[in-house]
């Protein structure tokens, strides 16, 4: 609930009462009427390698580690910490065994009555994020600080098996182009979590992800579980090597005889962030796929940035293959002709892998009835063919990219529609707005359309009644589980509407157009975002 929504059923205030209010928002504030602050201004997190850190941390130092939580709603409640005034919260992480130490400090602490926004238990809360092994004593932490650094470098000696290496490169200063800095020695180090002690230090970083990735939630003991780290250490420095980021991996068995490695977790630690480990994390796992002979690769709910840091490396590596270069360009050639012959309907020659020419349908009449089905033509009663099949690709690449690449069929898709935009002269408006309305087609189909594809499973249109036009109500559903048929839909938007528990976003609106195209403006966003950074690393 927001907080305009939480003063609604307040009663009625005078000016001053309302001017108070205002000033609450300010996190570190003075002002004697504040009685709560933001948690995630409060909050500060520190990365330090020894006792040293500490003290120049406690002196106002910047040493470029601090930072705040992303996620802090579920803690707190409305991200508000209730009954302080000059609240500061300070907690130190080692940054490698991410050893905890907090320091709570406040101005005044206040009685705030009500069971809901009463005065909270601070530390009893970073105990629930952090754990009973949470220090709360300085001189403690900074003792149990002295080996702390040697105990990770053992752990990665015994368990790890280095992925991937590199150095990095100081930056350029501001002026006369001096480089700052040291040059960093990095690594990607694999480890299967069978070890006592490796379980235990990856239950250090469980705070992490509650604080930092939407709805996570530590990993459990199950042994198919692995974990890719990065770290970095300063070349000729003494100081072990410190941890900047981590992605946990599931291996899946696929039939008959291979596995699919599915990404579940992946965090690049705010101060390192921008720097390359994300992508070093990700083209580690598929390194490691190819090695294996995996099936493929593909990624639990990952966030925006995230599938855009994908879709960038997927894109380049299906643009290094000349035969899905080449299909690539005969979509597009068919994209470029005008426009009318795409609406007309036109059959056309595409080459397949084997070289053979296949005949393709790019608009059919609605009584003649086909559509690509995971990249096949095949026969359907049930489906409207549209000419948005242009933007799919065809199976033969679809497996070509898996057995190469290691790329999801999903991801292939996804990219297909990213790929053709790039190959689009952005002088042509003709071919840019004859892709859009492609594209617009094509997300119609998945969302209020189809039944039985990827996209159609995870996202349900239901019409439903009101007393006034039930034509145009309905209800637009995003499924944690997918639904088969038309049945299960049926019987889960009943669900759903009786106030079940198996929806993640329902969405209620007057006019499919709308949503159709709030949705194309997204998916055009994303594209135009890949395809600016997809061109920007051909060039240079």
């Amino acid at each position: 609930m927001s907080s305009a929504a939480k003063h609604c059923d307040a009663p009625e205030q005078n000016e001053d009462v309302r001017d108070k209010k205002k000033r609450k928002k300010v996190g570190f504030s003075k002002d004697a009427n504040v009685d709560f602050c933001e948690a995630k201004d409060c909050i500060k997190l520190h990365l330090i390698g020894d006792g040293n850190d500490i003290q120049s941390d406690s002196q106002g130092e910047d040493n470029g580690n601090d930072f705040s939580p992303t996620f802090v709603e579920e803690f707190f409640e409305g991200g508000r910490i209730y009954g302080y005034r000059g609240l500061r919260i300070d907690i130190w992480l080692h940054d490698s065994t991410f050893l905890a130490y907090a320091e709570v400090r406040y101005d005044s602490k206040l009685q705030v009555n009500g069971s809901r926004k009463g005065t909270k238990d601070v530390e009893a809360i970073l105990k629930e994020i952090f754990g009973e092994s949470l220090i709360m004593d300085r001189g403690t932490f900074i003792e149990r600080l002295a080996n702390a650094g040697n105990y990770f470098r053992d752990l990665i000696t015994a368990h790890g098996d280095v992925v991937a290496t590199w150095e990095s490169s100081p930056a350029p200063s501001s002026s006369a182009g001096n480089l700052q800095g040291h040059v960093k020695h990095c690594e990607i180090v694999r480890m299967e979590i069978h070890d006592p002690s490796l379980r235990e230090w990856r239950s250090s970083l469980s705070p992490l992800v509650l604080l930092f990735i939407e709805g996570g939630r530590p990993i459990d003991s199950d042994p198919q579980w692995e974990i890719f780290v990065a770290t970095e250490k300063h070349k000729g420095s003494e100081r072990s090597c410190k941890v900047t980021g981590f992605c946990n991996v599931f291996r899946f068995y696929h039939y008959p005889d291979s596995m699919r490695l599915r990404i579940s977790q992946i965090l690049v630690l705010p101060p390192y962030q921008q720097k390359g480990y994300g992508f070093h994390l990700l083209e580690s796992v598929n390194k490691v796929a190819l090695q294996r002979g995996c099936f493929d690769v593909n990624m639990e709910e990952p966030s925006e940035k995230l599938q855009e840091l994908r879709d960038c490396m997927d894109s380049l590596r299906l643009l290094s293959h000349p035969t899905i270069v080449s299909a690539i360009l005969g979509d597009v050639a068919q994209i470029t002709k005008k426009r009318e012959e795409v609406q007309k309907g036109i059959v056309v020659e595409k080459t397949s892998l084997g070289g053979s020419e296949l005949q393709e349908v790019l608009h059919m009449d609605v009584h003649s009835l086909s559509r690509r089905e995971n990249g096949d033509l095949v026969a359907s009663d049930s489906v409207k063919r549209q000419g948005w099949h242009i933007l799919m690709p065809p199976k033969a690449l679809i497996d070509v990219a898996r057995k190469i690449y290691k790329i999801s069929k999903s991801q292939v898709k996804r990219c297909w529609e990213i790929l053709i935009f790039l190959h689009l002269d952005p002088l042509d408006t003709s071919a840019l707005e004859t892709y859009s309305q492609l594209l617009a087609t094509k997300l119609k189909y998945e969302v209020f359309e189809k039944d039985n594809n990827e996209a159609g499973r995870s996202k349900k249109v239901v019409d439903t009644k009101n007393e006034h036009d039930s034509s145009k109500t309905f209800v637009m559903m995003r499924f944690k589980s997918s639904a088969k048929n038309n049945a299960d839909v049926s019987r889960v938007a009943n669900e759903v509407l009786a106030g079940m528990e198996d929806v993640v976003e329902v969405e209620e609106t007057n006019n499919k157009n709308e949503v159709l195209q709030e949705l194309l403006e997204e998916r055009e966003n994303e594209i135009l975002s890949v395809v600016k950074k997809v061109r920007r690393f051909r060039s240079g």
